[in-house]
Formats: structure tokens, C-alpha cells, sequence
């Protein structure tokens, strides 16, 4: 059984890396992922103030939460963006005020003692692992009834939604390096094959739909209705997004 399930995941995992025509491009640019910290209602909040422009100084900003920065928008309608980033404490302190800056830091150390974040990822052989984790046995697992189904959503589909551990995240950040999340090749640990990485907590998938009449073939991504596995399902923290 090992050396089928070993011979079976190689294999897909093979034609998932042929897939060049990767969906979603106006999501994703030119990553694979991108991580949405689960956070709760004071700290979307303060982001939202931020990069809406509800700031003292009317400017807007994109904040990435994850690594603590953000970067100023400039130019009309905030098309361009200044390439220097800024702490995101500084920002908060000088354009919304100290007690905001207190409050993101009480609330985003308590998360990353506890809390859990989503990677959001095109990547066709994160979409065909779909069922293809520790303890998971879905009907679309390896040599199940639907895991072809998932190779071909690998291949022609849309993209997938993981929950990890802010410690599991922060672990493989410190041992690959930062910005390797959102380029490399594999993130997510396969026993078969001996690949290292993160072992996610659940999943939520994200179908592909195309407009047939469209000649830009405008896509849409829609997330289906079910989370994986049910066991996973547990309260978000207070107003969680």
C-alpha cells in the first residue's frame, strides 16, 4: 500500500505541475497564495480604517498584516503605491492614535499565541490534495471513488482554502524564508513522498466559473457549501472575518 499510494501521488502530483494557465491572475498576480490572518473585529477595524482612507491624514494604505508592514497609496485613484514599507505600528499610531495602536497589539499578540490563519492558493496540486492529508479520508482521498475528481480540479479548476496554525505557518516561514509561502512549489507536508511542510487544519474549496460568451473569459470564484473535515468546524474568535 505504500508503494501504491507512493506511486499514485507522484503521479498526480507530476501533472499538477504541468498546469501553466493558472486561474484567478487578477487575485493572485503572479503568486501561487496568499495568507488572510483569521482576526477578529477590532483589528479588521483598524485595517479597514486604514486602507479605506479613514485616517488623519486622509491617505490610504495597503496593510500586510501578516508581516507587520504597510505601504502608502499614491497617485490618483490609488493606482500607484510607495515601494517603502512602513511599520504597521507607526502608521496606526500616526494616522489613527495611540489607543489604536495599543489595541492592535494586545489583540494581534493573543492571536498569534492561539489563533489560526487561512492560505487562500491556486496551486494545482494544493487543489488536487484536497483529501490527501493526515487523518483525512474524504471520498476525494487517493484511490477513492472521487479522487479523480480532484486531479481534474487540479488541472482545469479554481482554487482552495486551508486553515493552519499561526505556529505551523510561523515555523515554515523561519525555515524556508519569507516569500516562499506564496511561490514555492509545495507547502503542505506528504508523507508518501516525504515532502516536508504544513499540516492543514481544514479545507474549503473554491470553484471556477467562466463566462462562455465572454471574450476576456471573465472568471469568478465561489466557495462551495461544506467545510473539510467537519471535525475542523470550531467558533472563529469574536467577529473573526
Amino acid at each position: 500500500m505504500k508503494i501504491y499510494r507512493l506511486a499514485l501521488s507522484q503521479d498526480y502530483a507530476n501533472k499538477a505541475r504541468e498546469r501553466e494557465d493558472l486561474p484567478f491572475d487578477q487575485i493572485f498576480g503572479d503568486q501561487l497564495r496568499f495568507v488572510i490572518p483569521i482576526v477578529n473585529q477590532e483589528l479588521l477595524d483598524i485595517v479597514t480604517s486604514l486602507e479605506s482612507g479613514q485616517t488623519k491624514s486622509q491617505r490610504k494604505y495597503k496593510v500586510d498584516v501578516p508581516n507587520g508592514i504597510a505601504y502608502r497609496l499614491t497617485g490618483e485613484n490609488d493606482e500607484g503605491m510607495d515601494s517603502r514599507p512602513f511599520r504597521l505600528g507607526k502608521v496606526i499610531t500616526k494616522e489613527l492614535g495611540q489607543e489604536y495602536t495599543d489595541e492592535w497589539s494586545r489583540q494581534v499578540n493573543s492571536l498569534q499565541e492561539e489563533g489560526n490563519s487561512i492560505i487562500i492558493s491556486r496551486s494545482p496540486i494544493d487543489v488536487m490534495r484536497m483529501s490527501d492529508h493526515r487523518n483525512w479520508t474524504s471520498c476525494h482521498a487517493p484511490g477513492t471513488s472521487y479522487f479523480q475528481h480532484a486531479i481534474e480540479e487540479g488541472i482545469e479548476g479554481g482554487a482552495i482554502a486551508y486553515v493552519v496554525s499561526n505556529d505551523d505557518l510561523q515555523e515554515f516561514k523561519e525555515k524556508y524564508g519569507e516569500g516562499t509561502l506564496e511561490h514555492r512549489d509545495e507547502i503542505f507536508e506528504d508523507y508518501d513522498r516525504d515532502v516536508e511542510g504544513i499540516q492543514p487544519i481544514s479545507r474549503l474549496r473554491i470553484n471556477r466559473y467562466v463566462e462562455e460568451n465572454s471574450d476576456n473569459e471573465d472568471e469568478i470564484g465561489l466557495p462551495v457549501d461544506s467545510i473539510y473535515p467537519d471535525c475542523a468546524r470550531k467558533p472563529l474568535p469574536s467577529g473573526g472575518g
